[in-house]
């Protein structure tokens, strides 16, 4: 039987629910979101998040790219999402999602303002890209420097 002094009795479920998932962001290399790690988050997410979005879109997914600074402290933080888009000529960083030369490119920062991800949201609509988990050290610089420019380095913490 569990005491009173024991934390995890008085969690509700959502906090308890908040709780595992932290622990799974922490301890799990599937759900590692920090910084430049690449994902495939559902349209719907796009669709509800980003103003102007197109709502008549019928793709599954888009690329997604985690701008985490730092690692989440508890688990109500929010992980940022960079949308990516494959238009040609699109401004922003450009990042390969495979590790081959012939991979596609996908241009993140066309949509500029970055996407709050809560945990429940991050588990349930966001997948790992499995051709390629992070950009590489020049995308990396590209995207470091792209954000400062932008003036999003200070603000994603």
């Amino acid at each position: 039987m569990k005491s009173v002094n024991d934390v995890s009795c008085c969690l509700s479920h959502e906090e308890a629910k908040a709780k595992r998932m932290f622990s799974m962001m922490q301890f799990s290399p599937r759900h590692r979101c920090d910084f430049g790690s690449l994902w495939w988050v559902d349209e719907s997410v796009w669709k509800e998040n980003v103003q102007g979005y197109d709502q008549q879109s019928n793709r599954d997914s888009h690329p997604g790219l985690s701008i985490l600074r730092e690692v989440l402290a508890t688990p109500f933080e929010k992980v940022p999402m960079l949308y990516g888009g494959s238009k040609k000529g699109g401004q922003g960083v450009r990042v390969k999602m495979g590790s081959s030369e012939a991979s596609r490119t996908t241009c993140f920062g066309k949509i500029c303002t970055p996407v709050f991800l809560g945990l429940d949201l991050f588990f349930a609509s966001v997948n790992p890209n499995k051709k390629k988990s992070h950009v590489n050290d020049e995308e990396n610089d590209r995207l470091v420097a792209w954000l400062e420019e932008k003036g999003l380095a200070c603000k994603i913490n």
